[in-house]
């Protein structure tokens, strides 16, 4: 512990007489002048460097921006390291001297009260954090402005006003001008127009507002101020930034569990930023106290990465618990990402550890994820027992001895899972199965819906045709996730796999990406022969997100078919995609009604064939045809502008509105009103 008497508000502690390349962990503390406290930080961590350093940085990118009495000097290190600019009138004789203490690897020093229209010689150098250097550049020169060529400076650009819970984080591009001396950032509060001036800056692109309340809105413009005092004109404003209670960096979510049960490795999908160029940094803590009471002296037992290898998934972060956990005990974790400006909500979880659970549940052929082929080693081993032949210890979930269906509910939670191995994993290579071809088995869809109306709900069948000796299968579903939402899939009643006293205990959705529009389906059978003939696989729910969406909206992507033998062979005849089929004809009211100017149709065909939409007035006079066409079964809409067969806007008053479709015929009154 390393304890400083003095009451500042910004504290500096260095470190001496550590252990290269280690990774160490710490918090911080303080307590106010009247004892209050002490405030203690989250668990942190650092990497001392492999090697001593003994190299000077290099400097690179020498720039300058000129103004009459002042200059902005930039260049770059390949290190952190400090800044100092030499120069002076005379080539050679650089007698003026200024600088920056501050270790940066972007560097930027303004060199001020310059005579007009002079010529300066200069040279940048720096020294790194180890006091290699100075590395100074070549000697070179400017000549600064006329004092009559100042000019106002430009705008800064790109506001950008992200919120968190109580504070919005402003970025901008700084102004090109030379000599900006800083910036003064204007606030508008709420629906106002009205921006007033909230605080001058010196020239940095970066603020954090504190003073703001949740849920009101904000936006802020920006003005750069030059030498001689000489204000630009506004920034475009930022788009209205809300805060809100909670508000920051998503919370991640848990992607798997793995490795040795007693020294878990714990990996999470990562966070998303408020920003998309943000950079996450991640706490992770793990105590055997809910109230995580104790989680500082078990976070200095984790390691802040798993190795990630390239090979690994990507979009992750992992830990390792490098201290033995106690077999039995529960643990609690949490989780959580920062911007560095806002903290995101945490994960929180709890791992039971058991010493005898499978590092890697689910990856029962050993490559480090869990696919189709590991459903087909699942259903050799599934109502197995410890001692039988086939039983696959790596299948029993829950450690009883027997492969149900419980372990079977597990299993469908890693589905698609791949492991982490890093670089120097002994893990076998993740490879793709090689499937055989079936020719003759048509996979297909069938289904209508009575309505088209969002939050409507349908069914469609997956039926199999012409197949042979079929044990299981694995479909993929591809839908359409604008127009629809995937509820749920099954296999109730007479099935092809559940026919003549089979028993497929074994189905469920082994993956479903809402975004994609993409559901995975398998199913096997687990009592009784492989079947032959044509017959229903499962029935899938779907709800309606707009009404009558069009096009074809579901389609078969794949399909994996298991022979007796527990070969796999991938269907080649997979039918069409299906689109919303209604089961009668209809014409609805049209809406609004009454209307002005336009008005709405819509209809139902279930079958192909020739449709009439005729518009008439109450003499029985045609207006307008709308459709005269052949069409498709499916759900139509039709839109009347309230103008003749000409082009001419008809009175106000009562039209009908007639659909002829095959046998059906019916007819709406509407109302035209100006």
């Amino acid at each position: 512990i390393i304890s400083l008497p003095d009451f500042e508000t910004e504290h500096t502690v260095t470190l001496t007489n550590l252990t290269a390349a280690t990774t160490y962990y710490y918090t911080v503390s303080s307590k106010d002048q009247t004892n209050n406290g002490p405030v203690v930080s989250d668990v942190v961590s650092f990497t001392t460097d492999d090697l001593p350093d003994t190299e000077a940085p290099t400097v690179t990118d020498v720039s300058v921006a000129v103004a009459d009495s002042a200059v902005s000097v930039t260049w770059a290190t390949n290190e952190l390291s400090d800044s100092a600019v030499r120069f002076g009138t005379a080539s050679g004789t650089l007698s003026f001297n200024t600088g920056d203490a501050t270790d940066v690897e972007a560097h930027k020093i303004t060199l001020t009260n310059l005579t007009p229209g002079t010529e300066y010689f200069y040279q940048v150098e720096s020294i790194d954090r180890a006091g290699n250097g100075p590395t100074q550049s070549a000697e070179t020169s400017f000549t600064t402005l006329a004092t009559d060529a100042v000019q106002p400076p430009d705008a800064p650009s790109n506001v950008v006003a992200a919120a968190g819970n109580a504070a919005i984080k402003l970025s901008w591009t700084a102004s090109v001008t030379a000599g900006v001396v800083g910036y003064t950032i204007e606030r508008a509060v709420g629906e106002s127009e009205t921006f007033t001036p909230l605080t001058s800056l010196d020239p940095v692109t970066e603020y954090v507002d504190n003073n703001v309340q949740n849920d009101t809105a904000y936006r802020y413009r920006l003005l750069a101020t030059g030498l001689k005092q000489l204000t630009s004109a506004a920034s475009d404003p930022s788009e209205a930034a809300t805060p809100e209670a909670g508000k920051g960096p998503s919370a991640p979510t848990l992607f798997l569990t793995q490795g040795d049960p007693v020294r878990p490795t714990i990996v999470v999908n990562n966070s998303t930023p408020i920003l998309p160029d943000d950079v996450l940094s991640y706490t992770f803590q793990i105590s055997s106290d809910a109230d995580f009471a104790d989680a500082v002296a078990l976070a200095t037992g984790v390691a802040s990465s798993a190795g990630l290898g390239a090979g690994d998934p990507s979009g992750i972060t992992a830990w390792t618990v490098d201290q033995e956990l106690t077999d039995g005990t529960t643990y609690h974790y949490r989780v959580k990402a920062s911007d560095g400006t806002f903290e995101g909500a945490p994960l929180t979880g709890t791992l039971t550890v058991n010493a005898s659970a499978n590092p890697f549940p689910g990856d029962l052929d050993g490559n480090r994820a869990v696919n189709f082929p590991d459903f087909i080693a699942f259903i050799q081993t599934f109502n197995k027992s410890t001692g039988q032949e086939g039983f696959n210890a790596d299948a029993d979930f829950n450690n009883d001895g027997n492969v149900t269906f419980p372990d079977f509910i597990n299993f469908i939670q890693v589905f698609n899972k791949t492991y982490i191995q890093g670089e120097s994993s002994s893990g076998k290579p993740v490879v793709q199965m090689i499937y055989g071809v079936d020719a003759d088995a048509l996979l297909q869809l069938s289904g209508r819906t009575g309505a088209a109306k969002t939050g409507a709900e349908f069914a469609v069948n997956v039926t199999l045709a012409n197949v042979e000796d079929l044990k299981g299968y694995g479909v993929k579903i591809t839908y359409d996730p604008a127009a629809l939402q995937f509820l749920d899939a099954t296999d109730a009643g007479e099935t092809l796999l559940n026919t003549e006293g089979r028993w497929a205990e074994l189905f469920g959705i082994l993956e479903h990406n809402p975004e994609k529009g993409e559901v995975f389906i398998a199913s096997a059978i687990t009592a009784g022969p492989a079947v032959d003939g044509n017959g229903t696989l499962t029935a899938l729910r779907f709800r309606l997100l707009t009404d009558a969406p069009q096009g074809e909206l579901i389609g078969i992507a794949s399909g994996l078919l298991i022979d007796g033998a527990l070969n796999v062979n991938a269907a080649q005849n997979l039918g069409s995609r299906l689109a919303l089929v209604p089961t009668d004809y209809a014409l609805d009211h049209n809406f609004p009604n009454p209307f002005n100017p336009d008005t709405t149709i819509r209809y139902a065909i279930p079958e192909a064939g020739q449709v009439d939409l005729t518009v008439y007035n109450v003499l029985g006079q045609e207006v307008v045809n709308l459709v005269n066409t052949d069409q498709l079964p499916g759900f139509y809409t039709v839109n009347w502008n309230g103008q003749d067969r000409l082009g001419r806007t008809v009175a106000s008053g009562i039209y009908l509105y007639r659909l002829q479709a095959g046998d059906f015929t019916r007819a709406y009154k509407m109302l035209l009103l100006k």
